[in-house]
């Protein structure tokens, strides 16, 4: 996955043993991103509730720092699956990811299909759609 200014990785920790989402700056960061980066690491380090990824690690590659944080594999797994199939599903938020709770373990749901779109392409000219936080 790629954000504004990172990209997230499946890793796998030899030392835990597990595979872990590797947050990486794209770019070797600014005073003023090194601080954002530091702080969002911070807030997950502060954090903990089961639905929320722990940080785990901080580190530099190459003069980018990263983080590692647990994998929220159910959610991603789902986006990575649309994608896959060209699919992008405008509308995530919390109120479309449920936990769907049947016989067996409960697991994630992403639910709300009305703003979709097929394919990556960008259209000059044609306005955004999805929710804004």
């Amino acid at each position: 996955m790629i954000g504004g200014a990172g990209q997230v990785f499946l890793v796998r920790d030899r030392h835990l043993k597990k595979e872990l989402a590797l947050k990486l700056l794209l770019e070797p960061p600014d005073r003023e991103d090194l601080e954002r980066f530091q702080r969002e690491l911070a807030v997950l380090c502060e954090i903990e509730h089961p639905a929320i990824a722990r940080a785990h690690d901080f580190g530099y590659l190459e003069k980018r720092p990263y983080f590692t944080s647990e994998l929220v594999q159910e959610l991603v797994a789902a986006v990575a699956f649309l994608h896959a199939g060209g699919v992008l599903h405008l509308d995530i938020k919390p109120s479309n990811v449920v936990l769907r709770q049947a016989p067996g373990p409960s697991r994630v749901v992403l639910i709300d299909f009305g703003l979709v779109r097929r394919g990556f392409t960008v259209h000059p000219g044609r306005r955004v759609k999805g929710s804004l936080p």
